[in-house]
């Protein structure tokens, strides 16, 4: 039987709040974040096939569709992969394997042991192997009216009796928790919202104001989320990033090639 072994989460996520679980992990990095799994004899966890940056010699490691084909594919179809690694120490000594991400940001920890949490996609990179994908419909209106897409992943216990179940997520830029009461309500921008409370209700709200439309918003619609639950929002999208460096290379482009052309007209 392999004893548990508490160690704190060093993390500038989540309000700075330290988290002690039976798993041994750490978050190293500040705003590149990258976290540290130290697996005990025997002990395994599950991953993203492209979350792995490197596993000690000892940590056996083997791709397989979990749940079977049909199981895969709905995870497929909501932006996870086919297929999930399982990362298992086959020594008598604790192995350690580094979990990354594809982009810059802060890697935070999820509990699901009284709680239950929707994820956006691609946020995953690892967890405990009790831990399962499930999709949850948001609805045309959300799906088509707001930059959302019309399903997202729902992190589901495949043994309720199971403890200290958990799922590590990235976030682009940094992550900021806010803990709704009952019936509290929050307006959020589409892209920034990466995590939430299965209890936490989402809607789709009108903006209004031509100008807000016009100039102050990027959709026609915002994300409307009520309590009870805790949400996990992001300061710096990928997808926006991404977005502005697009445009900015389109811009200087226009540009290089107008004063080429005028450069030619001078002769």
């Amino acid at each position: 039987m392999i004893s548990p072994k508490l160690f704190p989460l060093k993390s500038s996520c989540l309000n700075l709040q330290t988290l002690y679980r039976s798993i041994n992990y750490k978050v190293l990095g500040v705003e590149n974040q990258v976290i540290e799994v130290t697996l005990e004899p025997g002990e395994k966890i599950q991953a993203n096939p492209t979350s792995i940056m490197y596993q000690d010699q000892g940590i056996e490691v083997s791709t397989k569709a979990k749940g079977g084909f049909r199981k895969s594919i709905s995870r497929m179809f909501i932006g996870e992969s086919f297929l999930l690694m399982n990362a298992k120490n086959t020594t008598n000594e604790t192995k350690k394997l580094i979990l990354t991400k594809k982009y810059p940001g802060e890697i935070f920890p999820l509990e699901l042991d009284e709680k239950s949490w929707v994820i956006d996609r691609g946020t995953f990179l690892g967890s405990t192997t009790d831990i399962d994908f499930q999709s949850k419909w948001l609805g045309f209106k959300i799906g088509l009216f707001t930059r959302k897409t019309l399903s997202i992943e729902k992190l589901i216990k495949t043994d309720p009796q199971k403890k200290n179940s958990i799922a590590f997520c990235s976030c682009g830029g940094s992550s900021i928790k806010r803990q709704l009461k009952p019936d509290e309500k929050i307006l959020v921008s589409s892209s920034h919202l990466v995590a939430f409370n299965e209890s936490v209700k989402i809607q789709a709200k009108w903006i209004k104001g031509f100008w807000n439309k016009l100039v102050g918003y990027r959709s026609l619609f915002e994300i409307s989320l009520t309590g009870p639950g805790d949400v996990i929002l992001q300061t710096n999208p990928f997808n926006d990033f991404m977005n502005l460096i697009q445009s900015k290379i389109v811009t200087y482009s226009n540009n290089y090639y107008d004063f080429d052309k005028r450069d030619d007209d001078d002769y």
